[in-house]
């Protein structure tokens, strides 16, 4: 699927209600940065801290690095 086709469903669907595959840490990083933390992403077993370090901002590369907040306030 091209970029635009995922863009029309997120338009459509919301990210909330997709799921991407990303088989590399380079895909993963490219969803993390234009969706932001919470994109549902299918990864391999292996890649699972990798992915949530990244989410929780303390793993990336230059290009991610301080961009990525999950900064969520409590329910209280």
């Amino acid at each position: 699927m091209s970029i635009r086709g995922e863009q029309k469903l997120i338009n459509e669907i919301g990210t909330e209600g997709l799921m991407f595959e990303a088989a590399d840490p380079d895909v993963f990083a490219w969803y993390i940065k234009n969706y932001g933390a919470d994109v549902n992403l299918f990864v391999d077993h292996s890649q699972i801290v990798q992915l949530e370090c990244l989410r929780a901002g303390i793993w990336g590369t230059k290009s991610l690095w301080g961009r990525v907040v999950t900064y969520k306030e409590s329910r209280e």
